[in-house]
This record gives structure tokens, sequence and C-alpha cells, in this order.
């Protein structure tokens, strides 16, 4: 086999290998978004202004462990929850992992606590927006029954 030709179906099985992963990565987050949306009490489209750290959590021999961070965003669109043009938030990292801060826009689902803040549940509930990702926001806020439900 002649090394033009072996180089050609290298290069077409690596086109092919990776448009799959694209299409699985987008199934992901399809089904992602939609469960989010559905589980939680708040989902928008944001875009992050500020954060600051605002809790320090300590063990038994009082190192850190973790370190809530308080987020402030623009809220560009709500999907599902209380109309309002500003959130603040809560996300909570392992002590030495600083907040990761998008500059895009991002869709976001929240839970109350019982003092009533938002909250980020895990570290899946922030994904960068897509047309398509906010479609599928969209549509699965129409389809949620219970605007009420709790995360725990």
């Amino acid at each position: 086999m002649s090394r033009g030709i072996l180089r050609t179906t290298i290069l077409i099985f690596i086109f092919i290998f990776s448009g799959k992963a694209f299409a699985d990565d987008d199934l992901f987050f399809e089904k992602l978004i939609s469960n989010n949306v559905n589980e939680t009490e708040y989902s928008a489209l944001i875009k992050t202004v500020s954060v600051e750290p605002v809790a320090d959590i300590r063990s038994g021999s009082g190192s850190i462990g973790y370190i809530s961070y308080k987020f402030i965003a623009e809220v560009e669109k709500v999907f599902k929850g209380l109309l309002n043009r500003q959130i603040e938030y809560y996300v909570t990292y392992e002590a030495g992992i600083k907040p990761i801060i998008s500059k895009q826009s991002q869709i976001i689902s929240l839970c109350l606590s019982h003092d009533k803040k938002l909250y980020v549940p895990d570290n899946g509930y922030r994904i960068d927006a897509t047309d398509k990702f906010i479609t599928i926001a969209e549509e699965a806020a129409s389809k949620s029954t219970d605007n009420k439900k709790t995360c725990q």
C-alpha cells in the first residue's frame, strides 16, 4: 500500500471516529440538560459577573477541606423558576481548586436551600450554551410538570 493511500485511509478513520465522539458528547449534554432542568427548581441562561469566596469548611483537625464561593450572574433568559435579571448562587469546591469562570453564556440549573439560597448541586449543572442546548433547555422546561421540584 502506498504512503498516500495509507495516509488518506488513516485520515478518513480519524474523521469518522472524531465525528462519532462529538455526536456522543452532544447526546450526553442533551440528556444532562434535560434532566437538570427537570430535577431542579431553577434553570436559566446566565453570564457570570463576579465570584468571591464566602466560607471555609474545615475538617475536625482544623484544615480547610472545602471553600464555598458566591457567584453573581446576569440572567439572559429564565427557562424555569422565578423571573429575575440577576442571581446569586453558591458553589462549593475542594480546597485548592479554583472556581471555573466561563466568559461564555451558560445554561445553569440550581437548587434552593432551606434558607432560600440558590446553589449548584454538583459540578454538572453549569454548561456552556449553544443554540442547540438552549433549545433543549426550553423544551425540557416546557415539558416539566413540576416547577417546585426539590433537590437533595
